[in-house]
């Protein structure tokens, strides 16, 4: 059967970044963009000695970015970026997604007549009680 071979996957979007920068900056936006598993696409010289980059980036990755943009180029970087697609993410784990694991077996009831414990303590403080 067909749903027996589907395997759940994990997937994360991806945007389409564009970072116009003065060419001073250009090795620390790269360098930068190499720590959030960027796919750099162009880099095309602009007016003024600046360069713009074009690359894709997962969106988890670009938390903080504009700040950190701003920092690193004393703010005269620019920065926008728009939705690409989505591509599959393999998991920390190496487990599949959405595949629940083994279940474990229930402990055995009591029987009727039996006492339970409880498996907390139920007991609550009386000094609140009003």
């Amino acid at each position: 059967m067909l749903v027996d071979l589907a395997v759940p996957k994990r997937r994360e979007s991806v945007m389409k970044v564009h970072v116009g920068t003065p060419d001073e900056f250009i090795g620390d936006v790269l360098a930068d963009f190499r720590t959030r598993r960027a796919h750099v696409q162009t880099m095309e010289p602009g007016a003024n000695n600046t360069i713009t980059v074009v690359a894709q980036v997962p969106l988890v990755e670009l938390a903080g970015y504009p700040k950190e943009l701003d920092a690193m180029t004393h703010g005269r970087a620019i920065f926008e970026m728009t939705f690409s697609h989505y591509q599959d993410r393999g998991t920390d784990d190496g487990e599949s997604v959405g595949v629940p694991s083994p279940i474990k077996p229930v402990p055995p009831t009591l029987s009727a007549g039996a006492a339970a414990e409880p498996p907390f303590d139920t007991e609550l403080p009386l000094d609140d009680v009003g």
